[in-house]
């Protein structure tokens, strides 16, 4: 269970890390305005390791009850997001799975933004995470997202490694 707890914690604190699988050229003027989420999908491990003996989880993730939106802005480049959803955790440890839901409140925390290519930049109090939009039409956006994320306390250490998809739809 405390092991679930930290990969929550750690996936409610990012939104967006690096993949570069497709390059479907997404325009800036694309991005601007409103976009309501509508599918929130990842799968990932978790390993963690006490005096020397290691844990590893299995797990995916799908969105449901979701009611998000973020919002790109431009001059200056920032962005706002609202919403919750809940999240059906589903993992596997030592031969046991385990279903459970998770409800979240927040989308993101509000920020600064960027696209270099296929690389949308995102910037806020977390820090800078990354995510490659892989589909981008004039009702649709869809980014791919990858996050490491490795944690030491009083001994223990978890390292985490998530894969994601958001999916949006203009509002």
């Amino acid at each position: 269970m405390k092991i679930t707890k930290l990969l929550l914690i750690g996936l409610a604190v990012i939104f967006f890390a690096c993949s570069e699988d497709e390059d479907p050229k997404p325009t800036r003027e694309g991005l601007l305005g409103g976009w309501t989420v509508t599918a929130v999908d990842y799968a990932g491990t978790t390993t963690t390791t006490v005096q020397g003996i290691s844990v590893k989880s299995d797990f995916t993730g799908k969105g449901k009850d979701m009611a998000m939106a973020i919002t790109f802005n431009d001059n200056p480049a920032t962005f706002t997001s609202t919403g919750s959803y809940t999240v059906t955790l589903t993992s596997t440890t030592a031969g046991q799975t385990v279903t459970q839901d998770y409800p979240f409140e927040g989308f993101m925390i509000d920020g600064t933004w960027a696209l270099d290519g296929s690389t949308i930049t995102i910037t806020n109090a977390n820090g800078t995470q990354k995510a490659t939009v892989v589909e981008q039409t004039s009702t649709t956006l869809k980014m791919k997202w990858d996050y490491d994320y490795t944690m030491s306390q009083q001994g223990a250490s978890v390292v985490m490694k998530v894969k994601g998809t958001y999916a949006f739809k203009k509002k």
